[in-house]
């Protein structure tokens, strides 16, 4: 494709401004530094009254390819129901995270107008790759690629556009699974004797019930109950009916709803907890407590560091300090504590031996 631009002589001083002007209101966009290498290869010369070239589209500009630098067979079918057998051993990608190799020859070329003026031009290669990105993914100038924008799993939509699914819903209950979620995850059922990682959100709607394995959220867990499972947050975590029989650690706060009970369980959290009764009629010890870093106390005692070992025995020499961070830090019950209920904040604790209508401890 061509475009030709023709002056007549009519006596007057040629305004170079409204010529510009007119080009660009032609939607002329590229094509201006091939015109001029075509024009001094011709040797010709412009001429009132005559058509001379002023764009030319060099096909060989315009090519685009795009190396895949993942296996595509390997991708989200985003035409299939998704359930956990779709997306195991699918491709992954964290964010900013390459893609895609975009190869072109010139994808944009430095061109001068009539003027004299330099600027990049627009080509149809820019305007190709543009049309290749969907959702949750950028192009990379400086790279020369394609890059996650958020960190899920890669897939081709119905427009063949490259883009990545960074939430994955699943409508069934998850059970006797080992999984590694690299995105966020909503589970519509319940959690159930699996192994779950999940490296941002997690919002299990039913239950959580892994007696002998752990469920670990890098970001924040939402959940109705937690029953017989080890739980290790590194955010918030929300529950909205009960925690019992279970081991929760979770390094920010610990939120429960109006209706919320943990009883006979051991819940640490490194900035607040919140919950409407703690304890039961049966007497069970039930633990809450304010610490340091709950998650990676957890892992520590898991390879042979207890608490013995290192809190307790620095605590003191700390407490100055951590008094600071922890100067807000509180554990409020506003129902109802039932005896055996054990409250600590640092090295300041509390056992109930009685019923008692709410409850509240801080530094």
């Amino acid at each position: 494709m061509s475009a030709y631009l023709t002056i007549f002589d009519t006596g007057e001083i040629i305004n170079e401004e409204e010529i510009v002007e007119f080009i660009n209101d032609s939607g002329i966009k590229y094509g201006f530094q091939t015109a001029k290498k075509k024009i001094s290869e011709l040797n010709e010369k412009k001429q009132f009254g005559k058509p001379f070239l002023i764009a030319l589209s060099d096909k060989s500009d315009q090519k685009v390819e795009f190396q895949f630098l993942l296996n595509r067979k390997n991708f989200l079918n985003p035409n299939l129901t998704l359930d956990i057998n779709n997306i195991l051993n699918k491709e992954v990608v964290k964010e900013n995270d390459a893609i895609i190799n975009v190869i072109t020859k010139d994808s944009e070329l430095q061109s001068l107008n009539i003027l004299g003026e330099k600027f990049i031009e627009n080509s149809k290669a820019s305007i190709l790759i543009e049309n290749f990105i969907g959702e949750n993914v950028y192009y990379s100038t400086g790279k020369n690629q394609i890059c996650a924008q958020k960190s899920g799993y890669p897939y081709l939509d119905n427009k063949n556009r490259i883009c990545v699914k960074s939430e994955i819903i699943i409508t069934k209950d998850i059970i006797n699974k080992d999984l590694h979620i690299i995105c966020d995850l909503i589970v519509k059922g319940n959690i159930i004797d699996s192994q779950v990682v999940v490296e941002k959100n997690l919002t299990v709607e039913g239950e959580i019930c892994s007696p002998e394995k752990i469920v670990f959220v890098k970001k924040d867990l939402d959940v109705n109950d937690i029953n017989h499972s080890i739980i290790l947050c590194k955010g918030n975590l929300n529950f909205k009916e009960k925690i019992q029989r279970s081991n929760v650690n979770v390094d920010k706060f610990v939120f429960g709803s109006f209706n919320s009970e943990i009883s006979e369980s051991n819940v640490q959290a490194g900035e607040g907890i919140i919950a409407a009764t703690v304890g039961s009629n049966r007497a069970e010890k039930t633990e809450l407590e304010i610490s340091i870093l709950p998650v990676l106390k957890y892992q520590m005692s898991e390879l042979g560091f207890t608490e013995q070992n290192y809190e307790i025995k620095y605590e003191n020499r700390l407490i100055k300090v951590l008094r600071q961070n922890f100067a807000e830090s509180s554990i409020k019950i506003f129902k109802i504590v039932f005896p055996n209920s054990y409250f600590r904040i640092l090295n300041r604790s509390e056992l109930i031996n009685k019923k008692q209508e709410s409850y509240s401890i801080s530094l």
